[in-house]
């Protein structure tokens, strides 16, 4: 059976690129993309120096990947399932453009996954980026799949048209493409397929055979931290990560900061759960102690109502930190902040005392301002703009806060940046007011509404709807769908930070249809201090009836 993409090698390309890309496809006996991240043997080619990689279990036949394609159906009724989804990535529509049959031409659908590829395809595949130059411009790149078996893999590679023999490249045979303009370029042993997009590049990384990015300090120290029995993992190299920023002009003003300093890896896995779809990270570093996990009462005291919220603790020490290390060596990023705290009229060192406290950023809206707003993102994805969208309307029905705890200053600092603010924009003297437990002033700036509001526990900012007179009754904390997502992560009680997101109810008002037996439910994250290394995670919760 043949596969007709554009070109022979490209044939091959897609075969391995959208398993890899896609995170499907395979025959069975895996044991999980984290342990493939520090086993595989293609890494052997990727150098210590690399910036990072990616792979992904191959294994299609496992509990993993049903259980995605079970979960996948929560926000796609019309998924197939994964190997039905590779099947069609990987071949033609079986018409040509004129809507005829394309069978006779031999043109068409004629590729069989199971039959013509799961053979020869190996437990893992992965890619790996080894250096971007030229401004983002170039990069050095490679992707391998493991083989099952070598000698099935090149009958199928022979069966493709514009696919032909090449040189040997040390222990390594290869394919080249006989098609004017395709890029891509193969490479393989007994146990894996190497492809790039230059036959130079691809003799460079075949003959590598120095120390391997597996080698570099925290590498495997990471990988150790994440989920095991995993879809997909990403391991970043901190060495290659600064060298990345050494290269780039705009990201110049990050080279001294000690945090990027202090980094030695960071590994993200990527797994489907009973109850859910789960990313487990971890950062690992020297340095000063992350910071001191905390619970967060004021993150659960936001309205119920809430969509999206991400909260933590010292956001004011985080942005004096984030300022002071960009601007180090940098004039420009020193004079702007010098600017903007004299427009405010708050020093870094006001607003870090000012905000010490816990934090929470969020937007809460009914149905009708949720509405609204996907109704606007719609119109802009189709090509619409923004332009004729009204924020005062979106913000009709919903409300954007910024809370701190109450810790002395946070109060009288917001007032003073929301006070600049009116007089940047002719806001006007503002309103004073009581709502609730809450102190509050108002005014409206460009037709929007804008108030502060304090209490003896929290300082506040809204931008929309008043939502203080109802503050700490029907919470966050309390709504059934927070509760359950936060149960089904058995995420911590105490982190650093935390996120919401009400997906069930973001794809419920933007008529998105779940399959039969499954619910999509909220999306919850945080981040946790591991002395001076750090544990992060995300759970998307999808029950299955």
């Amino acid at each position: 059976m043949k596969l007709h993409v554009r070109g022979g090698i490209a044939a091959l390309a897609i075969t391995g690129a959208a398993l890899i890309a896609a995170g499907c496809g395979g025959s069975g006996g895996g044991s999980g993309a984290s342990d493939a991240a520090k086993d595989a043997a293609a890494l052997d080619l990727a150098p210590k120096s690399a910036i990072g990689y990616v792979t992904v279990d191959t294994d299609f036949s496992g509990d993993q990947w049903s259980q995605f394609s079970d979960l996948a159906k929560a926000f796609d009724n019309d998924f197939k399932g994964v190997d039905k989804e590779i099947s069609d990535a990987t071949s033609d529509s079986g018409d040509d453009a004129d809507g005829g049959d394309t069978e006779g031409d031999d043109k068409g659908k004629d590729v069989d996954f199971e039959k013509d590829v799961d053979p020869w395809l190996g437990e893992s595949g992965g890619a790996a980026i080894i250096k971007v130059t030229k401004g983002g411009d170039d990069a050095e790149w490679f992707a391998w799949f493991e083989l099952e078996d070598v000698a099935k893999f090149e009958d199928f590679a022979k069966d493709q048209d514009g696919v032909k023999q090449g040189k040997k490249v040390g222990d390594f045979k290869t394919f080249d493409s006989t098609d004017e303009g395709d890029d891509t370029f193969i490479a393989y042993n007994d146990d894996y397929a190497v492809l790039t997009d230059s036959r130079t590049k691809l003799e460079k990384v075949v003959k590598y055979d120095g120390d391997s990015i597996k080698d570099a300090d925290g590498v495997s120290d990471a990988i150790d931290e994440v989920e095991g029995d995993a879809l997909a993992t990403v391991v970043v190299n901190g060495a290659g990560i600064r060298q990345l920023v050494k290269d780039t002009p705009e990201a110049k003003a990050l080279a001294n900061a000690d945090q990027l300093k202090d980094l030695h890896a960071v590994a993200v896995s990527f797994s489907a759960e009973d109850d859910g779809m789960r990313v487990d990270g971890h950062v690992a570093a020297d340095g000063e102690k992350a910071g001191k996990n905390e619970e967060s009462d004021l993150f659960n005291d936001l309205p119920g109502n809430t969509v999206f919220a991400v909260g933590g603790h010292d956001l004011g020490g985080a942005l004096k930190t984030f300022a002071e290390e960009a601007g180090k060596d940098n004039a420009q990023i020193q004079q702007g902040v010098g600017a903007i705290s004299g427009v405010i009229g708050v020093s870094l060192d006001d607003m870090a005392k000012a905000f010490e406290g816990d934090f929470a950023l969020a937007l809460s809206a009914d149905d009708a301002g949720l509405g609204a707003l996907a109704g606007g993102v719609a119109g802009a994805a189709m090509g619409g703009g923004l332009g004729a969208t009204d924020p005062a309307a979106l913000l009709k029905a919903g409300t954007v806060l910024l809370a701190f705890e109450e810790t002395g200053d946070a109060g009288a600092t917001l007032d003073k940046i929301a006070g600049a603010a009116g007089g940047l924009v002719g806001g006007g003297t503002p309103k004073t007011g009581t709502s609730g437990d809450f102190e509050t002033k108002s005014l409206t700036l460009q037709g929007i509404p804008v108030t502060t509001a304090a209490s003896k526990d929290v300082a506040a900012l809204a931008v929309g709807l008043d939502v203080f007179e109802n503050w700490g009754d029907d919470s966050l904390g309390e709504s059934d769908a927070f509760t359950a997502a936060w149960k089904a992560a058995d995420a911590p009680d105490k982190a650093l930070g935390s996120i919401w997101f009400d997906a069930g109810r973001v794809a419920k008002v933007a008529g998105v249809e779940s399959g039969e037996g499954v619910t999509l439910g909220g999306l919850v994250g945080w981040v946790e201090a591991d002395d001076s290394n750090a544990n992060f995670g995300l759970f998307l919760h999808v029950d299955e009836d």
